[in-house]
């Protein structure tokens, strides 16, 4: 498991990895969901990049409750920490790029190298509010060898946004009682009026706002995204998980979809009989090759 040692806290929820030997150019963005975000779980995916790509540094921006309840100005500016972050890493690269010129080296052009794995539609929340404000901030998209959606993105409609807020904020009702019954009303009563007020001005819902935004080509310069999805997932439809993928394709993206059989929502890593499916995928993806 991932111990403390080499974590820096850069704000509320964001944290950055660094190896004793950090490769200039390398970062792993990981964007857990609301439920795995403060558990062990996450530990699981610190612990893939740390083995399989061991020079890279790993920022982690975990959601958290009041924070997806806030304006979407708001979450933007909570990422100014990792905006900051990336922003140093992308300056080192070009300060190696302009040295190496400057000596007269023909292979001059030093590009980042850096993967985003978002897990679950907290996840994808973060990417999202991450990516807007790293555009507003350097007027460029990211450069990336490859996009990872986990369990995400999920359906617009009102019935399946609600669903997924629902279980990032209410994991039993039985044990959570009473405050899950409180937390459920809560969802109700905010995504009634996020929807009364989409309805009645062009504000976008959150649902179509993640699943657009991640494939803009103004925010990500990016053309490989792998897909992670479940039949058996109770929060997200794998059907949505699919749609998106078929629209990436539509747009040129290189796509590649993992279905499984019966892993659970945001639980494919650490599924048994899965997980070396899952590991490959992810280390061909930050190597550049074919699975």
């Amino acid at each position: 498991m991932v111990r403390d040692r080499g974590y820096a806290h850069l704000g509320p929820n964001i944290s950055l990895y660094t190896p004793e030997q950090p490769k200039i150019g390398q970062l792993v963005i990981i964007c857990p969901s609301l439920g795995i975000a403060n558990t062990r779980n996450v530990c699981y995916y610190k612990s893939l990049y740390r083995n399989g790509a061991p020079r890279a540094k790993i920022l982690t921006l975990s959601p958290t409750k009041s924070g997806m309840l806030s304006s979407y100005s708001k979450q933007e500016d909570a990422m100014k920490p990792a905006v900051d972050a990336i922003c140093d890493i992308l300056n080192e690269c070009d300060s190696l790029q302009s040295a190496a010129a400057a000596a007269g080296s023909r292979n001059s052009h030093i590009r980042p190298r850096i993967l985003l794995h978002a897990i679950g539609n907290g996840g994808f929340n973060s990417a999202t509010n991450l990516l807007v404000a790293l555009e507003r901030r350097t007027k460029k998209s990211l450069p990336l060898v490859g996009l990872i959606c986990d369990s995400a993105p999920g359906g617009t409609s009102y019935t399946k946004v609600c669903r997924a807020l629902t279980y990032s904020f209410v994991y039993d009702f039985t044990t959570d009682f009473p405050i899950g019954i409180f937390h459920w009303a809560l969802v109700h009563t905010l995504l009634s009026i996020v929807y009364l007020f989409i309805a009645t001005t062009r504000y976008e819902a959150p649902g179509a706002y993640w699943r657009r935004s991640i494939l803009d080509k103004k925010l990500i310069d990016c053309n490989k995204v792998y897909y992670f999805a479940s039949i058996d997932d109770k929060v997200t439809d794998w059907r949505d998980v699919l749609s998106h993928a078929k629209q990436a394709r539509q747009q040129g993206w290189e796509v590649k979809e993992l279905l499984y059989d019966y892993s659970p929502h945001c639980g494919h890593i650490r599924w048994g009989k899965q997980r070396i499916n899952y590991e490959d995928a992810v280390y061909y993806l930050w190597e550049g090759k074919k699975i």
